[in-house]
């Protein structure tokens, strides 16, 4: 049979014409022009075959093309470039002679070596699949943000020898994105079939001390966790979850000294912000928070970051120091939680002086409707830089301002008056007293003022803020990263907003629900699904 391994062997000219292997009408198989095609005038197209791809749809299996498997010969031959000249051609003349003056003396003519271009087709074809995928991932202003994505993705691309590990990371994610974006089911296959190679060699490169701490292992385990977040099989992100805490380990493994090269620095940071989302949803403290501690920060947006770093143990202490029992649980302990919470705002607040301060111009501004002339709603930046640092601010005081309004609903006042000196109640230790925050008076006047600054009217401005920049945020030109990026801040502010529906509420959920349906973030409804209450019960 034609195109079985082991079946026909003759040249594809030969099978297009049916020339049967028999004595008389034979191919030869002579290379690299059989003797039947030199005889009969026609070209040999040779004998080199492809691989065939099927497609799978809802019927089976696709029927394959005859010959398909048929590669033509200039795809395989040498590309010889003149010396003199840009053209390519596909001649394999070994020898050409160089017509220009300059290389002629006395009238002769010396004949030059031509430059011969071997052309990899399937490292072109990897080449340009990257390209979409970059295209459509990262913003098209390659001046405007996310830097957060750019900076790290560009430096991997552009890696001259990123070995295997990297490299079936990286063809994984670009090819399967680029097959989803076409709706080409064959280019999902065989990204799904690079992530398996790449999870092999993940094996491998932990496994060796040289390869373990590389920033080529780092990045290919976080395009992995990239790749499980975006082609989850299921309706959680425990992949994604999964793959994120072996990176954590992986940068706690390292040190802080493994990140300081060009690319182990933009990994670091942004590994640190998926860190900070996690910490946050699952109320855990991360596995690089004192890594973080210990780093003293420059950059705005990683000073937030280890803000956030620092929320997400608070969470945590906050819902132990709830398992340890009713005996255990008295208002001076909760009124330390509750001052390490109000510390936390105030030092996020210094953090927005601090970025007002260094602005040129508004930070943000509402936008005008063109057709009434009008406010919109919407929020307009004066940067997509600077519209990731605002959503991630006021997603954090918005959770910071929740949870201190839950504390001090449920800390049991005393019956003893409110006023500066009173005396704290007698079963209460020294250590305690030493505890409560002094700066606000005493206990009572303290907890009530916290719950009077944190009112349910300045957490549906932070929440009602942060929905009304996705319009910026997610504009086709800022590319799919910055869609992704809104996703924290999204989710954050949709959970205040679907207990307590302003007028625009439809919009704010039609925004919400377009990143999964417009943007293929299809992750989107798994975070909204796990991402626990900041309320819990005290």
């Amino acid at each position: 049979m034609v195109g079985i391994p082991g079946k026909s062997k003759g040249c594809h000219t030969c099978r297009r014409r049916k020339i049967k292997l028999i004595i008389v009408l034979q191919c030869d198989l002579e290379e690299p022009n059989c003797n039947r095609c030199r005889q009969s005038g026609r070209e040999c197209e040779g004998y080199k075959r492809g691989a065939v791809f099927l497609n799978r749809t809802a019927q089976g299996l696709e029927k394959r093309k005859r010959l398909e498997e048929a590669q033509p010969r200039q795809d395989t031959s040498p590309i010889t470039v003149s010396p003199q000249s840009d053209v390519k051609s596909h001649s394999t003349t070994p020898i050409i002679e160089d017509t220009n003056p300059d290389w002629k003396t006395g009238g002769s003519t010396y004949p030059v070596q031509p430059v011969v271009v071997h052309v990899n087709t399937q490292s072109v074809m990897k080449k340009k699949l990257q390209g979409v995928f970059l295209e459509t991932y990262l913003p098209a202003n390659p001046n405007d943000g996310t830097a957060l994505y750019r900076e790290w993705l560009c430096e991997v691309v552009n890696l001259n020898n990123p070995g295997k590990l990297l490299e079936y990371s990286l063809h994984a994610l670009c090819i399967t994105r680029a097959g989803r974006l076409d709706n080409n089911q064959a280019l999902v296959f065989q990204g799904s079939a690079a992530y398996g190679f790449a999870l092999r060699e993940l094996q491998k490169a932990l496994l060796s001390p040289r390869l373990a701490t590389k920033d080529e292992t780092l990045a290919a385990c976080y395009l992995l966790s990239m790749y499980e977040l975006f082609e989850t099989t299921s309706q959680s992100i425990t992949g994604h979850d999964n793959h994120l805490l072996g990176v954590e380990r992986l940068v706690a493994f390292r040190g802080p000294k493994q990140h300081e090269t060009q690319l182990g620095s933009a990994l670091f940071k942004n590994i640190c912000y998926s860190s900070m989302v996690k910490c946050i949803q699952y109320r855990k403290k991360s596995l690089l928070k004192d890594m973080i501690d210990q780093i003293e920060w420059r950059q705005r947006d990683m000073i937030l970051f280890s803000k956030g770093h620092t929320l997400g143990a608070l969470l945590q202490d906050l819902d132990l120091y709830a398992a340890s029992g009713p005996a255990n649980i008295n208002i001076f302990g909760l009124s330390q939680l509750l001052g390490r919470l109000l510390a936390l705002d105030v030092e996020l607040q210094i953090w927005y002086r601090q970025l007002l301060e260094e602005s040129p111009s508004s930070l943000y501004w509402p936008t005008m409707s063109e057709e009434e002339e009008e406010d919109s709603g919407a929020i307009s930046f004066a940067t997509l830089e600077i519209a990731h640092l605002m959503l991630d601010y006021w997603a954090l005081r918005l959770i910071l301002s929740v949870t201190i309004a839950t504390l001090c609903a449920q800390i049991p006042l005393p019956d003893y008056p409110a006023k500066n000196g009173s005396q704290s109640p007698a079963d209460s230790t020294q250590s305690d007293r030493d505890e409560v925050p002094v700066q606000h008076g005493d206990v009572v006047s303290f907890i009530q003022q916290a719950k009077a600054e944190h009112s349910g009217h300045r957490q549906l401005e932070l929440a009602i803020n942060i929905m009304e920049s996705l319009p910026f945020c997610m504009d086709t030109e800022n590319g799919i990263s910055s869609s992704q990026k809104c996703l924290f801040g999204a989710r954050v502010a949709m959970y205040l907003l679907e207990r307590y529906p302003p007028a625009r509420f439809s919009t704010y959920q039609a925004l919400y629900n377009g990143l999964s349906s417009n943007k293929g973030l299809g992750f989107a409804k798994s975070v909204g699904s796990t991402l626990q209450r900041w309320e819990k019960q005290v």
